[in-house]
């Protein structure tokens, strides 16, 4: 399997010039990844109440893995030209990969905010309804 070349920003969604089967390892890996796993994360979230609740300034603890995750694609993406998707190309340059990034990284704490939040309220509902006394 070569790395390819990348053909620039009119390639698929995912680049480097691999088949779609190679881009993500099969579309075994690429529906896990981006189906299976965010169902199960939204039902375990929605379903199981057990998690204690986070301070607002835990909010940042998010960032570190996406982060890495970035800075390696990025890295890798200038050292063999592959990249997993098309917006992550090198050949867009450098403001455009690190508005990209920065943009990534703003929608990703808005989503940790919104899922706080949630939690906060559905604590709040969960706690008031387990306060309600039940009638004799």
């Amino acid at each position: 399997m070569s790395s390819g070349s990348s053909s620039g920003p009119s390639c698929s969604p995912c680049s480097a010039g691999r088949s779609g089967s190679q881009r993500h390892g099969g579309a075994a890996t690429l529906s896990t990844l981006h189906i299976a796993l965010p169902v199960y994360a939204a039902l375990d979230w929605i379903l199981i109440g057990d998690r204690p609740r986070l301070p607002w300034r835990s909010l940042w603890l998010v960032l570190p893995y996406p982060l890495t995750w970035i800075a390696v694609v990025l890295f890798r993406g200038q050292t063999d030209g592959w990249v997993p998707y098309g917006f992550l190309l090198p050949s867009r340059g450098a403001g455009t990969l690190l508005l990209t990034s920065v943009g990534l990284l703003a929608m990703l704490l808005v989503a940790a905010a919104a899922v706080w939040g949630l939690g906060r309220a559905r604590t709040a509902v969960l706690s008031s309804t387990d306060s309600v006394p039940t009638p004799r």
